[in-house]
C-alpha cells in the first residue's frame, strides 16, 4: 500500500501547486482603470495623484512602484503586466522621466496602445504641478496627446480627469481584459495538461 499513500501524497502536491497557482492568479488578475508609470524618483508624486485621481474619478488606480514592480521580476515584464491590466496608461512626466529606461517604458505603452484597437488612445501625458515638464520638454511622440495637467485650474483638471477615467471606457477595456484573461488561463490549462 505505499504506492497509494505515494500517490495521495501526489494529489497533495497537485491541489497544493494549484491552490497556490490560483491564489498567484488571483493577485495576478487586478484590472485598474489606469497605472502610473513613473521615474523611481516621482514615487511620491505619483502615488498623490493616484489618490486624487481615484477619488476624482471614483475608480481603482495604480502606480507603477507600488503594485507593479516585483522584486526579482524583469523590469520589463512588470511594465508589461501595468500597461495589460490597466484601461488607461499615464506616464509622470518631470524632469527625472529621462532615463532610457522610462523612454522604453514610455515606448512600450505607446506601441501597445498603436496595435491593439481596444487600447487606441490610451496613454495619457501626466504633468504634476510642481515639476511637470513644459510642451517643449515632453518627448516629442507625446506632444501629439492631450496631457492631464496639474497645472491647470483645479476645475479643468477634474473635467478633463472625469472625461478620461469615464466608466463605460473602462468597462469596455475590462471586458476585452476578461476574455483575455480566459483565454491565458486556458492556455496555461493545457500547458499544464500536456507537461503532466
Amino acid at each position: 500500500k505505499p504506492p497509494e499513500a505515494s500517490s495521495i501524497q501526489e494529489v497533495g502536491k497537485h491541489d497544493s501547486f494549484s491552490t497556490e497557482k490560483r491564489a498567484s492568479q488571483e493577485e495576478e488578475d487586478m484590472f485598474y482603470a489606469f497605472v502610473i508609470l513613473h521615474a523611481e524618483e516621482d514615487s511620491e508624486d505619483a502615488v498623490r495623484l493616484k489618490s486624487r485621481l481615484e477619488s476624482i474619478s471614483s475608480t481603482t488606480g495604480a502606480t507603477f512602484s507600488e503594485d507593479f514592480a516585483v522584486p526579482g521580476q524583469s523590469t520589463f515584464r512588470s511594465v508589461e503586466d501595468a500597461i495589460e491590466n490597466s484601461a488607461y496608461v499615464m506616464l509622470l512626466l518631470t524632469p527625472n522621466f529621462n532615463t532610457h529606461l522610462n523612454e522604453t517604458n514610455a515606448d512600450s505603452a505607446l506601441l501597445n496602445s498603436i496595435e491593439k484597437p481596444h487600447k487606441y488612445n490610451t496613454v495619457i501625458p501626466l504633468l504634476p504641478r510642481a515639476n511637470g515638464l513644459t510642451r517643449n520638454q515632453m518627448p516629442f511622440i507625446l506632444r501629439t496627446k492631450n496631457p492631464l495637467d496639474e497645472m491647470k485650474d483645479r476645475d479643468i483638471f477634474e473635467k478633463m480627469a472625469k472625461k478620461v477615467l469615464d466608466s463605460r471606457n473602462i468597462q469596455r477595456q475590462k471586458s476585452v481584459w476578461r476574455q483575455a484573461q480566459l483565454v491565458k488561463k486556458q492556455r496555461e490549462k493545457q500547458q499544464w495538461l500536456q507537461e503532466k
